[in-house]
């Protein structure tokens, strides 16, 4: 068998990296690394007021996903996949929850109901 049969990492599709991954492939996992750590960066900074705290979650998620790939169906994107897992992350361990104060005694008004004043 030639070399120039064997496809690049860079070309396979994100299901076929999965199950690469899947059977152990560490050179999968860096490809996966190498496509989608830049965006998942970019959502966690817009989430995290600290760039090192985008930094440690996205790697956090990066690795959790190494570990539960076995969980990936490839019924979404593998980005969305990933997303998912970064944001449950943000949410579970960096933002706190917010009170939203309710009056009783007024109603709840949509933007297009409220008083021009």
């Amino acid at each position: 068998m030639s070399n120039d049969s064997i496809t690049p990492l860079s070309q396979l599709h994100e299901r076929q990296l999965a199950e690469l991954l899947r059977s152990g492939n560490s050179a999968a996992f860096e490809e996966i690394v190498r496509r989608y750590e830049y965006r998942l960066q970019e959502i966690a900074v817009t989430m995290l007021s600290s760039s090192s705290a985008a930094a440690q979650a996205v790697q956090h998620t990066l690795h959790t996903a190494r570990n539960t790939i076995h969980e990936y169906n490839g019924e979404s994107l593998l980005f969305t996949w990933l997303s998912k897992k970064l944001l449950k992350y943000i949410l579970n361990h960096h933002l706190k929850p917010v009170a939203v104060p309710v009056a009783d005694d007024h109603p709840a008004q949509l933007p297009e109901q409220m008083p021009d004043n």
